[in-house]
């Protein structure tokens, strides 16, 4: 009788170590140009080095940061200078954010497929982006009004164009969407369409625009408190990548 039981317990503790632990979950949330940059590549290569299970929602950088601090997120993601983006929280606990900058992403500047231009200076951009140029014609296109369609105020690429391309707001005369992802979508779709996201969202869906200086703006993780060890193994796995 002894000797069964003894069997029965080596199946199960065989049975038992045949079945692999679960990776631990770590939620990302935040900045659709970071996911795009980061992850749509990445992911696979961050799960392995860190050994974590990483469920990431491309939210936008302000959502992203309240989801941090609501506790529905484990780490942010954000596409602008977190002091910036703080600015556009109303969550309580902003004190408590830490930043930690992983990258670097660049403005695209697009257009439809069959818009009459395929380039522009940034004093152009500036000058459609602030409401000075409002028409084709004035780019040498066709009379028809431009349509400027930007993310939501606490994105990541509208705060880097109000705060470095412009110094002050976009013209009031905008199409907003939820984040730079949807930006795409949405000159694909608009006539007349001019909108601002990150080169790793601009797809064949939209013609990107030849520029003549290139804007920068930071990646970077966020978050409540010093970083935990999960926190830290994603951070310094993304820096290995190199992502510029």
């Amino acid at each position: 009788m002894k000797s069964v039981w003894f069997l029965a317990l080596a199946v199960a503790a065989g049975v038992s170590a045949a079945v692999p632990a679960r990776a631990a979950e770590l939620r990302v949330h935040g900045s659709s140009s970071m996911e795009a940059a980061v992850f749509r590549a990445h992911k696979g290569e961050l799960e392995r080095a860190t050994g974590l299970t990483l469920n990431v929602a491309a939210n936008g950088s302000a959502r992203g940061l309240e989801d941090l601090l609501r506790g529905d997120a484990d780490i942010a993601m954000i596409s602008a200078p977190l002091q910036s983006e703080k600015d556009k929280v109303q969550a309580t606990g902003k004190e408590t954010l830490q930043e930690y900058r992983v990258g670097l992403s660049t403005l695209a500047f697009i257009v439809r497929k069959d818009a009459p231009i395929n380039g522009l200076n940034t004093t152009q951009a500036k000058s459609i982006l602030s409401g000075g140029i409002n028409n084709w014609s004035q780019l040498g296109g066709p009379d028809a009004p431009i349509v400027v369609i930007v993310e939501d105020a606490g994105g990541g690429t509208r705060i880097t164009v109000e705060n470095t391309l412009l110094n002050g707001p976009v013209r009031a005369q905008i199409t907003s969407v939820p984040d730079a992802a949807e930006v795409v979508k949405a000159v694909a779709a608009t006539p007349g369409a001019f909108g601002v996201t990150t080169t790793p969202l601009a797809d064949d869906s939209v013609k990107l625009l030849g520029i003549d200086q290139a804007i920068q703006l930071p990646l970077a993780y966020v978050t409540r408190g010093p970083a935990n060890n999960d926190a830290r193994r994603l951070i310094e796995a993304t820096l290995k990548l190199g992502i510029k």
